[in-house]
């Protein structure tokens, strides 16, 4: 894919996989609000989905999957929740 785009094979790796990543965060976003979920979680494991497919390919390195399970499950924790904020 890297020569299509007239890059080296990592550097089309990346674009090919962050394509792929994205289209998985959109096709969620989509299916959300046609369902009218107002959870966030689903959009963090799309993401997710979206860099293991890339990994399982090849197309990204296995850091960028362990990068982004922890960021899920940094996200997952909800660290800026409501949760007795006083104002």
């Amino acid at each position: 894919m890297g020569s299509l785009l007239g890059m080296d094979a990592t550097t089309g790796g990346y674009v090919v996989g962050g394509i792929f990543s994205f289209v998985c965060f959109f096709a969620t976003l989509i299916i959300m609000s046609r369902l009218e979920v107002s959870n966030a979680s689903p959009i963090w494991f799309a993401l997710a989905f979206g860099i293991a497919f890339s990994t399982l390919f090849g197309w990204v390195p296995i850091w960028g999957f362990f990068f982004v399970a922890v960021l899920v499950i940094i996200g997952g924790m909800n660290l800026f929740g409501a949760r007795g904020a006083s104002g």
